[in-house]
């Protein structure tokens, strides 16, 4: 919701506005995707780097469950920030969401 808001504002100040907002989010999700979260491009070139160190290859099963646990963690992150989203524009914030989480 706050990236639409953001889009919006940025549409209504003029094209060059908002093509810079939309390079902007790119280059941030770019950079987000090198953090070295199992899942992401990052998380794949730390096991890349883990395994020339250790030269050998890691077990099969635990690239696996490190991968997975990045993504769970990845989906719950998301799943906060949404949250979040939400209840910035609920009358009384996170009181509001509060019933729906219990």
């Amino acid at each position: 919701m706050e990236i639409a808001r953001v889009s919006q504002q940025a549409w209504q100040s003029g094209f060059a506005s908002f093509f810079m907002l939309i390079a902007f989010i790119s280059l941030q999700l770019g950079i987000v995707n090198l953090f070295p979260i199992p899942g992401l491009d990052g998380g794949h070139l730390l096991i890349f780097i883990i395994e020339a160190v250790i030269r050998r290859d890691l077990n099969q099963k635990l690239k696996s469950i490190l991968i997975y646990a990045g993504f769970a963690f990845l989906i719950s992150l998301m799943v906060f920030i949404i949250l979040n989203d939400i209840a910035k524009t609920l009358p009384q914030g996170w009181k509001s969401l509060l019933p729906f989480l219990h």
